[in-house]
């Protein structure tokens, strides 16, 4: 029981959340850890972990992330912590998994002061971000990493970049500017971001006259074929 009270399904994968609680407190400066899943029942869409560490210490996420992966695969490895005084425990002392606090929509762990995105093109990242991170404020300089994103999730952003930016975006663009303001630097560099959007615009307003027009034609056919129905009787 024991044992299956402490399995996962992620991604997936079946997983056993005390390996990778043990390997976080192999760590020098992690006193504690507490490895939890987050999500629909029955379906965990990231892991939690909750930490507590040695007095004094600055240990950042990137650095913990880099102790795991040596060992771990990247479904095995928290996308979102958060950093505790001291773990809740029952009565019996043992851990109190439910009454660990819920993550503060990731804010608090990250590294960088939030900036709103400022430009047309950081917007449109902005906003498909976080449709498939499930997040409601992101930072223009927030790594997608840090956020929780994994590949497959990047697979998903990927191909809503392709269609809102009409052009081929590769996957090995998105880890080498994975940020928004990298990545709209990016997209950006060949050309003017006004004259950008406006492109998107015109090509958007000639879509939308196309499909108007199909539908004028297609109508005036029906009506046509029905008066020579009409007539032939």
């Amino acid at each position: 029981m024991g044992r299956a009270d402490g399995q996962l399904k992620v991604r997936g994968y079946r997983i056993e959340v005390g390996e990778i609680e043990q390997r976080l407190r192999q760590h020098a400066e992690v006193w504690e850890a507490v490895v939890v899943g987050q999500g629909a029942v029955g379906r965990v869409e990231r892991l939690v972990g909750y930490l507590v560490l040695a007095p004094g210490s600055e240990l950042q996420v990137e650095e913990l992330r880099r102790h795991l992966e040596q060992e771990l695969p990247d479904y095995m490895v928290p996308s979102t912590w958060v950093k505790l005084e001291r773990l809740p425990l029952t009565a019996s002392g043992k851990v109190d998994r439910l009454a660990l606090p819920e993550p503060d929509h990731l804010r608090s762990n990250l590294k960088e002061r939030y900036v709103a995105p400022q430009t047309e093109a950081e917007r449109i990242i902005d906003t498909i971000w976080q449709g498939v991170l499930q997040l409601d404020k992101i930072g223009i300089n927030d790594n997608f990493f840090d956020l929780g994103g994994h590949s497959l999730l990047m697979l998903q952003v990927h191909h809503q970049l392709d269609e809102a930016f009409e052009r081929d975006v590769s996957i090995i663009d998105m880890f080498q500017y994975p940020t928004i303001s990298s990545l709209a630097t990016f997209l950006s560099r060949n050309g003017n971001e006004d004259s950008f959007i406006d492109d998107n615009q015109d090509r958007a307003e000639n879509r939308k006259e196309s499909r108007k027009r199909q539908k004028e034609m297609r109508q005036e056919v029906r009506a046509t074929m029905y008066q020579q129905q009409a007539s032939s009787k």
